[in-house]
């Protein structure tokens, strides 16, 4: 076997898409550690500061309970595990009859909580 065809493999196929930008800047970890740390934490703070938590609460009627919730929790962590979102669930204080859904995370994972409820 010629030498050359060992190490063609450690080169990406020239049919593959660039690597994203945004993701991976400068040397990869992997061979220049030291280099890219710098690089990593300062391009990873901008990225965290945009992902915003939002507390969302929905009122729904002490009937609807068992159903959001279900079988020993089946549907509630059903609802927590496809959303991303955290949920609780507790009595309205002052209102008889209703139940208090409190949905925290992303914009996007109370809206497919609240979607999931309904």
């Amino acid at each position: 076997m010629p030498l050359s065809h060992h190490y063609d493999s450690y080169y990406p196929p020239t049919e593959l898409p660039p690597m994203d930008k945004h993701h991976h800047q400068g040397p990869s970890p992997v061979y220049a550690r030291d280099a890219s740390m710098g690089i990593h934490s300062s391009t990873a703070q901008p990225q965290q500061s945009v992902v915003t938590k939002v507390t969302q609460h929905m009122q729904i009627p002490l009937s609807y309970a068992d159903a959001v919730i279900g079988a020993s929790g089946s549907n509630i962590s059903y609802i927590r595990r496809v959303s991303g979102a955290s949920i609780t669930i507790q009595e309205t204080r002052g209102v008889p009859g209703e139940m208090t859904v409190e949905i925290s995370g992303t914009s996007s994972q109370i809206q497919a909580a609240q979607q999931l409820v309904q």
